[in-house]
């Protein structure tokens, strides 16, 4: 499973296992679920293509120092770029529920015993 589909399972087993959250949270839950998916999924698919890019580059050679460096930069910022996507994604789905809530996510997503 990867990270995004624990997110997804984890916040949608969240919002069934504890008190019936208010519709509204609900909402705004599956609101950022989507958006989520769709920023990591765009990041993932720049990714693929700087990762193809990579490996035609370094296939046709001759390839300069300067290129290898460059591409893997540009690799290494997306994969970061996803890391923080989903990071926020958390900080965001925190600020949506009660303090509850919150201790049960925090153990469901192993931050906690």
């Amino acid at each position: 499973m990867n990270a995004i589909q624990r997110l997804l399972t984890g916040s949608l087993l969240l919002l069934a296992c504890v008190s019936s959250p208010a519709q509204a949270r609900h909402n705004q839950t599956q609101q950022l679920l989507l958006a989520h998916k769709a920023c990591a999924s765009e990041l993932g698919r720049q990714l693929m293509l700087a990762e193809q890019m990579l490996d035609q580059v370094f296939a046709r050679r001759p390839v300069t120092p300067r290129q290898v460096h460059e591409l893997t930069a540009d690799i290494a910022r997306l994969q970061g770029q996803i890391r923080a996507e989903h990071l926020l994604t958390h900080l965001s789905q925190s600020a949506l529920l009660s303090h509850e809530q919150i201790n049960q996510y925090s153990i469901m997503h192993g931050y906690k015993p």
